[in-house]
């Protein structure tokens, strides 16, 4: 997150906004940017459980059913 305020600075916080998508109810899913970064699930639920901005943090288990959810009905 250091790096990304020294570049971003205070709009750092507002990246990748987890639980301000999840809570009005929207459908979204969880993955990776593989090839660019790892294709590891796990590492996206712990991302996502760690979130830098700690008001956008999600719970593991709405981490894991991101990691799983049916992507047939999720908005791209």
């Amino acid at each position: 997150m250091d790096y990304l305020e020294k570049i971003l600075g205070q709009r750092a916080k507002d990246l990748i906004p987890l639980k301000s998508i999840a809570e009005p109810g929207a459908d979204h899913t969880g993955g990776s940017d593989a090839t660019c970064t790892l294709p590891n699930p796990m590492l996206g639920i712990f991302a996502a459980c760690q979130h830098p901005n700690s008001e956008q943090r999600i719970s593991v288990l709405d981490a894991l059913q991101r990691a799983h959810f049916d992507f047939s009905t999720s908005v791209a």
